[in-house]
This record gives C-alpha cells, sequence and structure tokens, in this order.
C-alpha cells in the first residue's frame, strides 16, 4: 500500500476570505496576484458586484459604498491553483502590507492514519454531547460517483417545537475531490 507523502500529513489553509480597501491599487493588486476576471451576473456575499477570477477565487465589491471595501474568498481549489504563482506566506504577507483583515482562515488536516473515529463523533453528535458555538453539523458520504448521502442536524434544541436534527460535516461537500 503508498503511504501518501508526509508533506500530505500536515495541516494546511484550506479556505482564505479577506477584505481590503477599495480602489484602483487594490483592484491592481489583485488582478496582479490572481489573473484578469470576469465579472459575474450577481455581486456576493452583499456585495453588488462579484468577479470570479482565473484560479478560481471570488471578487466581491460595491462601488456605491467603497466603505464596504473589497471581499476575497479563496477556496481550497483556488488555493492550490496558485501554486507556482505565489507562496500562501507571501499571499498573506501582501494582504497585510495592503491592510487587508482576514475574516476567514481554515486550516484542515487529512486523516490518512484513521486516529479520528467518525462514528463515535456522530454517535456523539446525535446524542447532543458537545459543546459548541455551532448550532448545527452536516455529515456527507460519498458512497460513488453520482450518489451522496447526507444527514442534517442541529445542536439547538428548540423548546417550543419539542424537535432536535442531527448532522456532522466532514470534509468540503462543494469540492469535487469530497
Amino acid at each position: 500500500m503508498d503511504l501518501p507523502a508526509p508533506y500530505l500529513k500536515t495541516p494546511f489553509v484550506d479556505w482564505l476570505s479577506f477584505s481590503i480597501e477599495y480602489g484602483p491599487k487594490s483592484f491592481s493588486w489583485i488582478e496582479s496576484v490572481f489573473g484578469k476576471g470576469e465579472s459575474l451576473e450577481k455581486g456576493f456575499n452583499g456585495y453588488t458586484h462579484s468577479i470570479l477570477t482565473p484560479i478560481g477565487a471570488v471578487v466581491g465589491y460595491s462601488p456605491e459604498t467603497p466603505s464596504q471595501k473589497i471581499h476575497l474568498s479563496i477556496s481550497s481549489k483556488a488555493l492550490f491553483n496558485l501554486n507556482g504563482f505565489i507562496t500562501l506566506k507571501e499571499l498573506i504577507r501582501q494582504v497585510i502590507s495592503n491592510k487587508g483583515k482576514f475574516s476567514r482562515i481554515d486550516l484542515s488536516q487529512d486523516d490518512y492514519d484513521g486516529f479520528l473515529n467518525l462514528d463515535l463523533i456522530l454517535e456523539k453528535l446525535k446524542n447532543m454531547e458537545v459543546t459548541s458555538r455551532f448550532r448545527g453539523f452536516l455529515k456527507m458520504e460519498q458512497h460513488n460517483p453520482g450518489f451522496l448521502e447526507y444527514e442534517l442536524g442541529s445542536l439547538f434544541r428548540d423548546p417550543k417545537k419539542q424537535k432536535t436534527g442531527r448532522t456532522i460535516y466532514i470534509g468540503d461537500w462543494h469540492s469535487d475531490n469530497f
């Protein structure tokens, strides 16, 4: 059995979102790092305009409210597509030097060695034996191409409805490689 390379067993940045000042300098920087994007029909995350860059990063902005800044959302796939153009360390340094503010940094680590007992984790979630600021979870399981099973739930019990939902979320369910 081939084992994954050691670098694949270390934590990595799986998602990055940040906002930078609105203006021509920022748009020029975005284009120099992420490539010239294509305008999308709709905005995203409350922004009236959006751009999809060639590497897959999404840029949101609202020209009528420049104080709202420019927001970039970079998925795991888009971060992978940056490979060879700019290092993650250099990207973060440039965001900071452009007075950027990070709103989301997701870290991930694949469990190649099977240290996590996902069945036990799901059982604990279903029994509400967790303490979390999150209200829900989503469990997704791909059995074969084209068949995806999922289970939604909640960690929040509404006494008015007397209902309890349950979910576990493992992996990026938007990814083609889930």
